[in-house]
């Protein structure tokens, strides 16, 4: 129907001598067709009202007397196609297939030659399917094709796998446990306040009760407060949204979208890219001064902290040399050892030779050991020949305990 449309417009505009392209000519059907359809629209809602199923004369009429069409023009129009002389050629067009192009998207569902070479049809179509209609999709798009995981066989990427994993479920053992502490905090907090004797839960609350006779209290409102507020409220806003649209307008990236964006209609003049040149190199040089001043702090962090721990080890070193412990050294431990085994010795060989002495004297003799940091001496008040007189009248048991 569209393409005998299209023809006839294009017979109606040779006819009067005028001279079109195709696109033109496309454009004027599409129009054509708009206009009808607009036409059969309103003519069925005008049927409708008067609740009708078919037009009548009056509905035509009143359509007509709407649009601005008279009557006069289509009996003129009516006798000229009478001796229109191309008119049995376009009568004979309707009773004619016209063929549409296909299209690229529809394709696949026309040309299957090159599938059924492929996949050979299975099924028939059926008798209730008519001939115009495209064939049904091949058997085989309606079964489930399988599909394969990818396996790992990169040990590399595999042990970087699972250790992504592993640090993942750690990550939500950890939230499961703040979680289930922030729980217990918060009911056990909760059990505390029930418990305190403080509590609300544990006071008489008194319920007013509302008495027949008694005065509503008077609630003042004040207009001219509630106005100064609203104008507050309304010029904050105001100023707010003007303090983002000066933002917005400030913004460097705004600027350059101005003019580097892909759907910007301005041109970058030599004064805006010497501009956004200067921009970018202030901000670089900017970046730079942090990243120096960040390192000198650092530097004088460190620095600080290493003065900071020799001046600690200098006080500990002071404190441990002030404090000093009156131990006898190796040598001199040595010494009196080496002196304790000489008079051990000394007395046993005395012994051992003043064995035979007399027994009538038996006085009581006293040793007497003074013991220094540097010497040990044995002072004896007898003689050594009194001494040796004492050990011999001494028994066997005496003689003894002394070894």
């Amino acid at each position: 129907m569209d393409t005998v449309l299209e023809r006839i417009v294009g017979t109606l505009l040779e006819t009067r001598n005028y001279t079109f392209t195709e696109q033109f000519l496309d454009q004027l059907t599409e129009l054509t067709l708009q206009f009808v359809n607009e036409l059969s629209a309103d003519l069925s809602k005008y049927t409708r009202i008067q609740r009708r199923q078919q037009p009548s004369l009056s509905d035509i009429k009143l359509l007509l007397k709407l649009k601005h069409i008279s009557t006069n023009e289509l009996i003129r129009e009516i006798e000229l196609s009478k001796k229109f002389t191309y008119r049995k050629q376009l009568a004979s067009l309707l009773d004619q297939l016209v063929e549409e192009p296909i299209k690229e998207q529809s394709r696949p569902f026309f040309d299957q030659s090159s599938i059924t070479e492929l996949v050979p049809r299975l099924n028939v179509k059926p008798d209730y399917i008519p001939s115009y209609l495209p064939d049904l999709p091949p058997d085989y798009t309606y079964q489930s094709t399988p599909e394969y995981m990818e396996t790992l066989t990169d040990l590399k990427k595999l042990r970087m796998k699972l250790v992504e994993e592993s640090r993942m479920t750690e990550n939500s053992l950890y939230k499961l446990i703040e979680y289930d502490d922030i729980e217990w905090r918060q009911k056990f907090e909760q059990e505390l306040v029930e418990l305190s004797p403080d509590s609300s839960a544990n006071e008489t609350t008194e319920v007013p009760i509302p008495t027949t006779n008694g005065k509503s209290e008077d609630f003042k409102f004040d207009i001219v407060e509630y106005a100064r507020m609203r104008k507050q409220l309304l010029i904050k806003r105001d100023r707010d949204l003007e303090n983002r649209r000066k933002a917005r307008e400030e913004n460097m990236f705004m600027k350059a979208e101005m003019y580097y964006s892909p759907y910007s209609t301005l041109k970058p003049t030599a004064e805006v890219k010497q501009y956004f040149s200067d921009a970018l190199s202030d901000g670089f040089k900017s970046v730079i001064v942090s990243v120096r001043n960040a390192e000198k702090l650092k530097e004088q962090n460190i620095k600080r902290q290493m003065e900071e721990n020799a001046r600690r080890e200098q006080e500990l070193q002071k404190q441990n040399e002030s404090i000093s412990f009156s131990f006898p050294t190796i040598n001199q431990l040595e010494s009196e050892s080496e002196s304790d085994n000489d008079f051990e010795q000394e007395v046993k060989d005395n012994i051992e030779l003043n064995f035979d002495g007399s027994d009538n004297e038996r006085e009581s003799r006293n040793l007497v050991v003074v013991q220094n940091s540097d010497e040990k001496a044995l002072q004896q008040d007898p003689p050594p020949s009194k001494f040796a007189e004492d050990v011999s009248d001494m028994s066997s048991d005496d003689m003894d305990t002394i070894a």
